[in-house]
């Protein structure tokens, strides 16, 4: 018989994730940057996909950010947001994430399955001049990339900022242009489902709040409020109540394929017990005492850390000079091929 689990909720508002979409040269990234400076900030992580200013905005008064290093591939994207979200603030600090943009993150996607689709029509001896129709099961599977890109950013221990391009685009129905035009943040049509706040600068420094999903914090009837050139995102997470007492979202993403899901919180737990375990590994100078937590290694996802940790220990004890008389013995980390679970 399946139990039934329940708890009581906390109250407590959950790490946002924020959109700042604007038109060429509206600010976007320099608010982003800007929170940088903020006292509730610990580390700021910059990644930038499909851009080239991420040093230059350094200049920004009270920058204080690391740009996140990648080689362009989907892949390592990805991985690096993961290695970011694992990195545990300080007490009483929070960590910030900034994704310079996500235009730029669904467009590499959308290459992707362009590519894929062209391979698809060359193998079936279709390939011309142009590009192939792409499917529609590769376009669900760039919706699933970002997915889990969104995914791995819920589980990061901070606000999140992404920066996306804003265009006024013609109104659309039945296949005929209306005459009419609407702002759209250009990325995939979901994500601003995917938003906690999303703020939109249609003219430079002139923001304006689009959607809010806060109960401290609510859009006046009409849907919009205009903040104008005054904006900055400190301001906007002290009015939601966002503190270092801050807690992950609840989100859990559905699974089609029957595997269970881990709330967003309780990967947030499981990232910060995983690094509180490397870091007591590090202070140990034992062979045996090390080997010792080799299972424990393995149940939190961090064995290949663990065996790192061992080489270095290794290579210590190996640097240090035999007392007269005393006979030196090396520690080595059990590897994967001499490992029993």
């Amino acid at each position: 018989m399946n139990q039934l689990r329940t708890r009581r909720p906390t109250g407590q508002v959950s790490w946002p994730i924020i959109i700042l979409a604007g038109v060429e040269g509206g600010g976007k990234t320099w608010s982003a940057v800007e929170a940088t400076s903020m006292d509730l900030i610990d580390r700021s992580f910059f990644l930038e996909v499909g851009e080239r200013m991420g040093d230059e905005y350094a200049a920004v008064p009270g920058s204080d950010y690391e740009i996140v290093e990648h080689d362009g591939t989907w892949r390592q994207i990805l991985a690096s947001v993961h290695a970011a979200a694992a990195v545990a603030p300080a007490e009483g600090k929070a960590n910030l994430m900034i994704v310079d943009s996500v235009t730029e993150v669904w467009t590499l996607l959308s290459d992707m399955a362009q590519h894929q689709a062209n391979m698809r029509a060359q193998q079936k001896g279709r390939g011309g001049g142009g590009d192939a129709q792409i499917t529609m099961d590769l376009w669900n599977a760039a919706k699933d990339a970002l997915g889990d890109f969104l995914g791995a950013l819920r589980s990061f221990p901070g606000p999140v900022i992404l920066t996306a391009r804003l265009d006024n685009v013609s109104v659309v129905e039945g296949g005929k242009p209306t005459g009419d035009t609407t702002w759209k943040i250009r990325a995939e049509k979901n994500l601003p489902y995917q938003a906690t706040v999303i703020m939109q600068a249609r003219q430079p420094r002139d923001w304006l709040m689009t959607k809010i999903a806060s109960t401290k914090l609510q859009l006046p009837p009409g849907g919009e409020k205009k903040i104008g050139p005054s904006f900055t995102v400190e301001a906007l997470l002290e009015q939601m109540g966002v503190t270092a007492a801050t807690s992950a979202s609840t989100y859990v993403r559905p699974s089609p394929d029957g595997t269970p899901q881990q709330s967003q919180a309780a990967a947030q737990a499981r990232a910060r017990e995983a690094q509180e375990f490397l870091e007591r590994c590090r202070t140990l100078t034992d062979r045996d005492a090390l080997l010792q937590e080799q299972g424990e290694a393995r149940r939190l996802g961090v064995y290949d850390q663990w065996v790192e940790i061992g080489k270095r220990l290794s290579s210590a004890a190996q640097a240090e000079p035999a007392d007269d008389g005393v006979e030196t013995v090396t520690p080595e980390v059990v590897t994967d091929g001499d490992a029993t679970d």
